[in-house]
């Protein structure tokens, strides 16, 4: 396997995964910024999952 293969593997790879953390976000009813602030925890710890995939 050449390494532009490989680059193009683990960029297929990594897309599919932060597609995947992004989806698995739950929007919160009613949707307003009081419902966002709420569980904002999970969205830093998200927000956090999301960089650190693309950093890698």
């Amino acid at each position: 396997m050449t390494k532009s293969r490989l680059e193009a593997f683990t960029d297929g790879v990594v897309a599919i995964v932060l597609t995947v953390l992004v989806l698995d976000i739950k929007i919160p009813d009613p949707p307003g910024f009081q419902s966002l602030w709420g569980i904002r925890n999970t969205l830093l710890a998200y927000g956090i999952s999301f960089i650190f995939v693309g950093v890698i």
